[in-house]
């Protein structure tokens, strides 16, 4: 009975890598023109480094109510990487479930 599962085991793992191995390979000519197209076009980083980012975050607490830009720090945060956080807080008991 081992022997059977085991057959059929190696069986199984060499038709997996051999669909796996199937796939479509780039060739160096098609990777260096997907290099260059990138590099002409710039990281996205880069390209939207200059433009404000306000991140919302939830937080499921009701009793909190520090905002971002009250003090030193968050502000100076804020100057130094153009990131600003929006908190969310429940309007309700928080303890409550869907």
């Amino acid at each position: 009975m081992n022997k059977k599962i085991s057959i059929v085991l190696f069986a199984v793992s060499i038709i997996c890598v051999g669909l796996c191995s199937c796939g479509k390979r780039e060739t160096e000519q098609q990777a260096v023109e997907t290099v260059a197209a990138v590099s002409e076009s710039g990281a996205a980083w880069e390209k939207y480094a200059d433009e404000p980012i306000t991140l919302d975050w939830y937080i499921n607490y009701s009793w909190f109510n520090t905002g971002w830009g009250e003090n030193v720090v968050s502000q100076k945060i804020t100057e130094e990487t153009g990131v600003s956080i929006n908190f969310i807080t429940p309007s309700g008991n928080e303890t409550e479930k869907l």
